[in-house]
C-alpha cells in the first residue's frame, strides 16, 4: 500500500511536469520569426505594376532588398552593425575549461573505491557505512546540478518538437528505477526501529534516488528542446552540468551492471522483508531498466553536451 501511494505520487508529479512541455506551435512560430534571424519570413515585395503580394524569401535577401533603397540605408546599417556585434560576441567566445568533467571523474573514482571498499571486507559495518555516506552526498550533487540546469534553460533558446521514441525509452526506463527504489524505501520504513543508522542511510538514499531520478527525466526531456541563446548567456553552464551528469551517469551505469544488483549485502533490510529469493527476482526484473535508465541519460546528455558546445576551427 505505501509503494502503490509512493508510486502514484512521483508518476502524477513526473506528469505533470512533462504535460507543458508542448506549447502551441503558432507561438512558437511567431518565437522564432521575432528571435532567429536566420530562418524563413515574410517579406512584402513592391512589383513594377505597384501591386503587393506575398512571398517567403530568405531573410538575408530581404535586408539587401530593403538595402538597395536609398531611404532605408540606416536601417541597414544598423542591422549590419548589430549582426556584427553579435558574430564577434560569439567568435571571441571561448569555453572555459572542463570542471564539470573533473568533477564528474572524481565522484567516480570515490564512487568506486567506496564499491570496492565493500566488495573486498562485505562484513564490515564502516565500509557499508562509508558506501552508503558516499551514495548520499552523490546524489545530492546530482539534484543540485540538476536544478542549476533546469534554472540556466529558462535563457536559452527553445526549438520545441513532439516527442519522440528517446523521450518514451527515458520514461520508460525510469520505470524500474521507481520499482527498485519505490520497494526498497518501503522496506526501509518498515525496518527502520530495527536495523538502526544503516536503515536510516539506506532510507535516505532511496528517497534521494527517486527524486533525482525523476528531477533528471524533466532535466533532460526539456534540454533536449532547447538550443544556445544568441548572446551564449549561461550556454556554458547548461554545457558543464551536461558533462558532469554524463559522466555520473556512466559511473551509476557501471555501478548498476557490475555490483549494485549482484550483492545483497547492501540490501539487508529489503531481504528481510521480502525474503532473499522474492528480493532476487525483483532486482532480476528491475535490474535491466535501470541500468538503460543510466546509460540511456548518459546517451541524452551526451546529445545536450554537443548542442550547447561551441565548435572552433
Amino acid at each position: 500500500m505505501e509503494f502503490c501511494l509512493i508510486a502514484g505520487g512521483i508518476l502524477y508529479t513526473l506528469w505533470s511536469e512533462l504535460r507543458d512541455l508542448d506549447p502551441d506551435p503558432q507561438d512558437i512560430y511567431i518565437y522564432d520569426e521575432m528571435q532567429d534571424s536566420s530562418e524563413n519570413g515574410k517579406l512584402i515585395k513592391i512589383s513594377h505594376n505597384t501591386s503587393l503580394d506575398r512571398t517567403y524569401i530568405p531573410r538575408s535577401y530581404s535586408q539587401l532588398s530593403l538595402c538597395s533603397r536609398d531611404s532605408n540605408q540606416s536601417a541597414c546599417n544598423t542591422y549590419r552593425d548589430n549582426i556584427d556585434t553579435t558574430r564577434c560576441m560569439i567568435e571571441d567566445y571561448k569555453p572555459s575549461s572542463d570542471p564539470g568533467f573533473l568533477l564528474g571523474i572524481l565522484l567516480s573514482i570515490l564512487l568506486y573505491i567506496s564499491i570496492a571498499c565493500l566488495w573486498f571486507d562485505k562484513n564490515s559495518l564502516h565500509a557499508l557505512r562509508f558506501y552508503y555516506l558516499f551514495q548520499i552526498s552523490l546524489h545530492s550533487v546530482i539534484l543540485v546540478c540538476l536544478w542549476i540546469t533546469l534554472m540556466a534553460l529558462k535563457t536559452q533558446k527553445p526549438a520545441w518538437y513532439s516527442y519522440n521514441s528517446n523521450d518514451a525509452l527515458l520514461i520508460g526506463s525510469f520505470i524500474g528505477v521507481l520499482i527498485y527504489s519505490g520497494l526498497s524505501l518501503t522496506a526501509t520504513i518498515t525496518e527502520v526501529h530495527s536495523f538502526g543508522i544503516i536503515t536510516v542511510y539506506s532510507l535516505v538514499n532511496c528517497v534521494l534516488v527517486l527524486v533525482e531520478s525523476m528531477l533528471q527525466v524533466t532535466a533532460i526531456v526539456k534540454a533536449v528542446r532547447f538550443k544556445p541563446s544568441t548572446k551564449r548567456l549561461h550556454c556554458d553552464i547548461v554545457r558543464q552540468c551536461a558533462l558532469f551528469l554524463l559522466t555520473t551517469n556512466i559511473a551509476l551505469w557501471g555501478r548498476d551492471s557490475f555490483f549494485e544488483f549482484h550483492d545483497l549485502v547492501r540490501t539487508p533490510v529489503q531481504s528481510k522483508l521480502f525474503g532473499d529469493t522474492t528480493w532476487k527476482v525483483l532486482t532480476l526484473f528491475a535490474n535491466p531498466l535501470c541500468i538503460f535508465f543510466r546509460f540511456h541519460s548518459a546517451a541524452c546528455l551526451y546529445e545536450v553536451w554537443s548542442t550547447f558546445k561551441t565548435s572552433h576551427s
